[in-house]
């Protein structure tokens, strides 16, 4: 009876060492607002100047809102805007004095309304999202959101006010929103009627409704 009680053990501890080598391979790394905690390398893949391409997978590491009115009071700036393009740069992305350096995708864009926020209807500013492909390296956050250029969008974005770094996305997955057009068969458009989401991981809705309450919130 205690051999086979010590061959279970045995037996299980394997089973369990199996288990955690899986996961450390097959396991993705996080990313907050400001930092990476680990990162891990995918294969080298060969690019068409023959130096490698080295791709790295982060995941991200998010505050994740219930309700629409939680994550309109953590943005600095709620705005419709228009993207007018997009380019991969190398950001400083500490806190002074300390600098650290990340590669982001960077939108210009252009702001149509303002419904959050001492923003000039006309202004062109920036936004930026962890990831993209600089020279021969890459690095894919599963949680960034691509800004088709030429969209229509809402966005709550929050601003650290550091020499004019661009602003950032409260959340990557629940701050985009497409203001879509009205139909050419519709006369009004209701207040209940729904923004189209652009991450189908995004779990809350915005409606007309709500962008009307927060103009009266927090621009009067």
């Amino acid at each position: 009876m205690n051999r086979f009680v010590v061959l279970s053990i045995v037996v299980c501890c394997l089973l369990f060492l199996t288990s955690c080598a899986s996961a450390m391979q097959d396991g993705q790394t996080t990313h907050n607002e400001e930092a990476i905690s680990g990162i891990y390398n995918d294969e080298a893949v060969t690019n068409t100047s023959n130096s490698e391409l080295i791709t790295t997978h982060v995941s991200g590491d998010f505050m994740e809102y219930m309700y629409i009115d939680e994550l309109a009071s953590r943005a600095t700036y709620i705005v419709r805007v228009e993207v007018l393009d997009e380019r991969v740069e190398r950001i400083d992305i500490g806190i002074p004095p300390t600098s650290r350096y990340e590669i982001n995708t960077v939108n210009r864009l252009e702001v149509l309304h303002v419904f959050k926020g001492d923003m000039e209807i006309g202004k062109i500013m920036e936004v930026r999202q962890f990831g993209g492909q600089l020279g021969n390296e890459k690095f894919i956050c599963s949680h960034r959101t691509t800004l088709p250029i030429g969209d229509d969008l809402v966005l709550f974005l929050a601003c650290l006010g550091i020499d004019n770094r661009p602003a950032r996305l409260v959340n990557p997955v629940q701050s985009i929103y497409r203001f879509a057009s009205l139909n050419a068969d519709e006369s009004i458009r209701s207040f209940n009627d729904e923004l189209e989401v652009l991450n189908d991981r995004n779990n809350l809705t915005l409606t007309f409704d709500d962008l009307s309450r927060f103009s009266e919130t927090y621009m009067d």
